[in-house]
């Protein structure tokens, strides 16, 4: 009898070890930053198995009634599932393939004062965090499932004019060797005193095995790379070696965990590309946006610059590598 109670104790032991969820590190937000009418605490992605949520807390102010808008690139095929404080809500229901606005207005959740917890699962087996990239609740019912915020609108406009632009010809950067950095996470001694321009980020887990990434319908030249940010020995970047000049990363991982997926501009203007992994479109109309900085060698060699978020406190990422191609060596 203690062989079979010890075999049970051992096979559900394995059990829950094996629905034990990996997340990628937690984004915390300054205390300002909001998400509509509510404050923004944090955010990560989660991989459960085969399933893959994006997660945000939220602190509520004043117990009220509240719609989810959301910007998001999402296929249209990609329903998403709403969960409230873990409980099923609602759907995202996309209406394109890209950027768009995702709302729901046909639902509100009450909410009381305090921290809550929204989870934007995929609605089928992936290993990609779905990109829901900014959230707003709102007490005001979303006029339409599309209508934004302006920021958003603004953003979705000129990624629109991104797809129309043609391709231009890369040439050198400057050299801001002397610039700094005014940064919302700190001061740094690299570059740079102006904007920054939002691009692709997105996270993915891999599998040990083989990965193929590739772009498809680039309007400029672009530097693909994925990276672990955790062991930079897993660090791949390639420009253009693919068919039409597209980038082509044929790679082998043989350490599972997740991965970075970033775009940066070979030169320093801005345009849109699909990103597929093993010949599926994981992303449509990626942004390839940020600059590309020569530094010097004291101050950590060349620098990729860019941000993920349009609004609130800000997600400002920074890439060093050797050059405009080179895989990522810092993050």
């Amino acid at each position: 009898m203690r062989k079979n109670y010890l075999l049970l104790f051992i096979t559900l032991l394995l059990s829950f070890t094996s629905v034990i969820a990996q997340s990628i590190s937690i984004k915390t937000y300054n205390k300002s930053t909001k998400a509509g009418d509510v404050g923004l605490v944090s955010s990560w992605g989660e991989l459960n198995g085969n399933t893959a949520s994006r997660l945000y807390v939220i602190d509520v102010t004043e117990d009220n009634k509240y719609y989810i808008n959301t910007l998001s690139n999402l296929l249209k095929e990609e329903t998403v599932l709403v969960f409230v404080d873990d409980q099923p809500f609602e759907k995202l229901r996309p209406q394109t393939d890209g950027w768009q606005n995702v709302a729901i207005r046909d639902y509100f959740i009450s909410l009381g004062k305090g921290n809550h917890k929204i989870r934007f699962q995929a609605n089928y087996a992936t290993n990609m965090v779905p990109m829901v990239d900014e959230i707003f609740l709102t007490v005001e019912r979303p006029a339409a499932r599309t209508a934004a915020p302006a920021a958003v609108t603004a953003f979705l406009n000129k990624v629109e004019q991104l797809k129309q632009q043609p391709v231009v010809t890369a040439n050198d950067e400057e050299d801001l060797t002397s610039k700094v950095l005014p940064n919302p996470q700190g001061l740094y001694d690299h570059a740079i005193d102006t904007n920054f321009t939002y691009s692709h980020f997105s996270w993915i887990y891999l599998t040990t095995g083989y990965h193929t990434f590739a772009t498809s319908g680039s309007t400029i030249f672009r530097t693909l790379t994925v990276f672990n940010p955790n062991n930079y020995t897993y660090s791949w970047s390639n420009v253009n070696s693919g068919p039409g000049g597209e980038s082509l990363l044929n790679l082998y991982v043989s350490l599972a965990g997740y991965y970075a997926i970033t775009l940066r501009p070979y030169a320093g203007i801005t345009g849109v590309t699909n990103i597929l992994h093993n010949g599926t479109t994981l992303v449509s109309g990626a942004v390839i946006g940020g600059r590309t900085y020569s530094m010097s060698a004291l101050k950590g060699g060349p620098l990729n610059f860019f941000t993920c978020r349009m609004s609130g406190g800000g997600d400002t990422r920074m890439m060093a590598s050797r050059s405009f191609s080179s895989s990522v060596r810092g993050y």
